[in-house]
């Protein structure tokens, strides 16, 4: 065997979306898609969400588009947050992380009860609730211990695994490296779940805030 041979053999097998069978569409988000699917070499039900990357449709090497796309930017710190706060039961596990020429998979932990949103809309007893909210309060704390501000949370983003809430959609993360103070014009997240202080353009600490009202 030529050694050019040798050294195909002994690569390891690239990660590839041909890993994963019984792909089925959960969800999709403003720049992705989730499917549910089943991990082929260990049988697991896992998450799948799939970032596309229109604008380097037809650029042939990945490392061209990682220099160049602000989006993957995004997708990349996305990354590695997500691999930071690995290993707490009330934060969505990211498993796996590849990339193709067109997309992003960021391989998650499944979760295939219904959101916090859908529990809410059912009515829950104040026990419940208390329970829910201090699990997401723990994870919510992990981050912040991290110096990571999620900048998303709503009741969408709770999702649940075994009755458990587990904090997911790490989007529009920001690791703070210094925590001062963050400006409300920085404009992300989702309107209705805004504190006042951030609608109003108010100087607030480094860490997420929020208003949850049902």
């Amino acid at each position: 065997m030529s050694e050019e041979k040798k050294k195909e053999s002994s690569s390891p097998k690239k990660e590839s979306e041909n890993d994963y069978t019984n792909i089925v569409k959960i969800g999709e988000g403003g720049f992705s898609m989730v499917y549910r699917a089943q991990d082929i070499k260990t049988n697991e039900l896992v998450a799948i969400k799939r970032i596309k990357i229109p604008e380097f449709q037809n650029v042939i090497s990945e490392e061209a588009i990682m220099k160049n796309s602000k989006l993957i930017e995004y997708a990349k710190a996305e990354y590695v947050i997500m691999s930071k706060i690995k290993g707490h039961k009330n934060i969505c596990e990211l498993k796996k992380f590849f990339m193709s020429r067109n997309y992003f998979y960021y391989i998650l932990e499944y979760c295939g009860e219904p959101n916090l949103k859908k529990k809410i809309a059912k009515k829950m007893n104040e026990q419940t609730a208390f329970n829910y909210f201090l699990q997401i309060f723990n994870g919510w704390d992990y981050i912040a211990s991290m110096n990571i501000v999620h900048r998303d949370l709503k009741p969408e983003n709770i999702l649940f695994s075994k009755g458990i809430p587990k904090i997911t959609d790490f989007g529009l993360s920001k690791t703070v490296e210094d925590i001062t103070t963050l400006k409300g014009g920085t404009w992300c997240g989702t309107i209705h779940y805004k504190a006042p202080e951030q609608l109003e353009n108010a100087s607030y600490g480094g860490r997420d805030f929020f208003s949850w009202k049902y």
